[in-house]
């Protein structure tokens, strides 16, 4: 009964922070994001007999508490903060660049269908084999997917300032692309971050009814795609249901919730290994396996399901100290860019925020702050960002 009215708790106050908070804020996200995972476990979908630590629940509370302190300390006034000695631009030369990365993306892209004989969806669909996991050419293809992902940022913040419909047919192409390499991932990863741009435009709040539209529309077409890619839940994730009669849609949601707070109590059950094997997507595939090994750790038995959070592998390499630090750097680091982005418009924390935001968003789904595909795109900006953009004098500081 006690955990009953816990749960509830828990949905409550994730439902008020939605509601009247700043859904901009990478801290109030992310504990939206972890309450909402605590309360639904008032609805399980998993047959265990097992209950949770109650100490989970409190480590959780304390790291949800530490991303909103160190957030408010990152976000205080510094001195360099003010007055602006530049202002930022756009180039004239900024669509002769955008048709420059795109033709080098067609090239690699091309590369990778060529190398993997065929596109993913295409192949689900003629019972070729899904082999969305295995697409494209190691390593390579992530940076891929760090390129052009960057590139539909750039493009969007472009275009919403000047309703240049030729970036606006760039970034639908590369929406199809994820769509037909079968990637929800980055499909969710760019919706994320180009609805915080439009945050970013004049500091305009974001409608929290078109939120919620998108949200049943994301549930819908994450339950979609996860049928596609690997038919029945059950026989996909390796876990034993009892909710078999509730539509499948609803049943992987209420799986990434159950699933995702036993793999954080499980590896909370034994001891920190020491062994780094958290930095090990930061690597290159092609090297990776020769610094960590073909396999990592299995501290838990739900890493099958597919819904290990940044949690565990931070604690078996740091333990509850590094954990807990880790959380403070990464949350103060983001609202030092955050504030940095907000004070100078399409500058380039501008386009760092968007993707450590998503980082917190979905902290639960895996380490994304150790994941280069995503993480490579703060090096992608700061590559490509001066071929957009340009900082002047600002003359009336």
């Amino acid at each position: 009964m006690y955990f009953d009215q816990l749960f509830l708790a828990y949905i409550l106050v994730a439902f008020f922070l939605f509601i009247f908070g700043d859904i901009k804020n990478a801290a109030n996200v992310y504990a939206i994001t972890w309450m909402a995972l605590i309360g639904g476990l008032a609805f399980p979908v998993i047959n265990i007999s097992e209950e949770i630590s109650q100490s989970t629940y409190y480590i959780l509370l304390v790291l949800i508490l530490i991303s909103y302190f160190s957030f408010w300390l990152g976000r205080l006034n510094q001195p360099f903060d003010v007055p602006q000695c530049f202002l930022v631009k756009l180039k004239p030369s900024y669509i002769r660049a955008a048709r420059i990365s795109v033709l080098f993306a067609l090239a690699f892209m091309a590369s990778n269908a060529i190398y993997s004989k065929g596109l993913p969806l295409f192949n689900l669909m003629f019972g070729v084999g899904p082999n969305y996991l295995e697409f494209g050419i190691p390593t390579f293809n992530g940076f891929l997917v760090a390129f052009i992902n960057s590139l539909a940022v750039i493009f969007f913040s472009i275009y919403r300032r000047t309703k240049n419909k030729e970036l606006l047919i760039y970034i639908l192409f590369i929406f199809a692309w994820h769509f037909l390499v079968v990637s929800r991932q980055n499909l969710i990863l760019l919706i994320v971050e180009l609805i915080v741009i439009i945050g970013f435009e004049k500091n305009r709040t974001i409608q929290k009814g078109r939120l919620i539209l998108f949200f049943f529309i994301f549930i819908f077409a994450f339950g979609f795609l996860g049928q596609i890619r690997s038919g029945a839940i059950d026989e996909a994730t390796g876990v034993s249901l009892h909710a078999n009669d509730l539509p499948s849609i609803l049943v992987w949601l209420l799986l990434y919730t159950s699933v995702n707070i036993y793999s954080v109590d499980s590896a909370f059950r034994i001891d920190p290994v020491y062994d780094m094997h958290s930095f090990a997507n930061l690597v290159p595939s092609f090297i990776r396996n020769d610094i960590f090994g073909v396999d990592a750790i299995s501290y838990d038995r739900w890493q099958e399901a597919a819904v290990v959070s940044y949690i565990p592998d931070i604690y078996t390499d740091f333990g509850f100290s590094g954990l807990f630090l880790f959380v403070f750097i990464v949350f103060y680091t983001t609202a030092k860019i955050y504030r940095r982005a907000k004070l100078e418009p399409f500058g380039l924390s501008y386009f760092l925020y968007p993707t450590l935001y998503f980082c917190a968003l979905m902290s639960f789904f895996t380490n994304f702050w150790f994941y280069l595909p995503v993480i490579f795109q703060l090096f992608v900006y700061l590559l490509i960002w001066r071929f957009y953009f340009k900082k002047v004098p600002n003359h009336y500081r």
